[in-house]
Order: C-alpha cells, then structure tokens, then sequence
C-alpha cells in the first residue's frame, strides 16, 4: 500500500483540501497559462521591500534572454523579453 492510504483521515483530507485550496487561490490570483502572473505569496515581498524588487526586477530584464527554462510548469522558447515584461512589468527607474 502507498504511503497516503496509511496516513489518518484527517491527514488525508488535509491533503486533498489542500490541493484544492491551492488550485482555487492559482484560479483567483491569476496564475494560470496563458497569462498567469507571480503567485500570490511571491507579491507581498515585492510590495514590502520595493528598493530590492526593483532591483531585482532591473537585474532580470538586463540579461535580455531569449528562452525561459522552468524547473516545473511551462518553458517558454521565444520572447522570453515580453513574457518577463508581462510578469514584471516595464523595468523599474
């Protein structure tokens, strides 16, 4: 038997909650392929610490890349400069 059959109930049902509290917040949030953005909990820090996002973001957009390789979710082989403005934004000043 798989390891999730031997977990409690309530185990069980956390993790399956959880799997849907998940996909709802990526649906509310706007995550999704086409057109997703930075998850939710990936905004705050940008909100919070605005000098080093911009910086962050400044450093991102200099490197000019041709193709976006992901460890999971979608790659992207062709203008990688316009995914990363639809994400960022225009580089920050």
């Amino acid at each position: 038997m798989d390891e999730a059959h031997h977990a409690s109930p309530h185990r069980r049902l956390l993790t399956q909650a959880g799997g849907c509290v998940l996909s709802y917040s990526r649906a509310v949030t706007g995550m999704f392929h086409p057109y997703g953005q930075i998850f939710f909990d990936m905004r705050l820090p940008l909100l919070l610490q605005r000098q080093k996002a911009d910086a962050a973001i400044r450093k991102i957009h200099s490197w000019q890349p041709q193709h976006i390789l992901l460890s999971h979710g979608r790659c992207f082989d062709a203008d990688a400069d316009k995914v990363i403005r639809r994400i960022f934004g225009e580089p920050p000043r």
